[in-house]
């Protein structure tokens, strides 16, 4: 990849992140995609549905950013596992339990052999 911030930069595709000793699949594949801020320093990707808001310097280049980004994007869906679809519904605000209920809906906890 070039660093030149009109580069068309691949979506990131999540199908699992691993969790603990299981993995967080997703139903259906999360596509994310990816684009440089108007200063060309920053990449970030996004989607509101499920929380998800990440940002990464570009440095050393493109290619580094998408791999630090794809990997940002597996800590925070399982940060949001932990926090929402893990949390009891008492303790959490309706938007959250709208969030909790999107994420038990996409994701599926796939034990893996030990």
């Amino acid at each position: 990849m070039q660093n030149d911030k009109t580069q068309k930069i691949p979506p990131i595709i999540i199908r699992e992140v691993g969790f603990r000793k299981s993995k967080l699949r997703f139903r259906e594949p999360l596509t994310l995609h990816p684009r440089l801020t108007k200063s060309g320093l920053w990449m970030i990707a996004d989607n509101r549905s499920y929380g998800i808001d990440c940002m990464v310097s570009v440095l050393p280049s493109l290619e580094h950013a998408r791999i630090k980004l794809t990997s940002e994007i597996h800590d925070l869906i399982r940060v949001l596992w932990i926090e929402y679809a893990l949390c009891d519904d008492a303790l959490l605000t309706p938007g959250a339990i709208r969030l909790k209920e999107r994420l038990l809906d996409a994701i599926e906890v796939v034990t893996t052999p030990h």
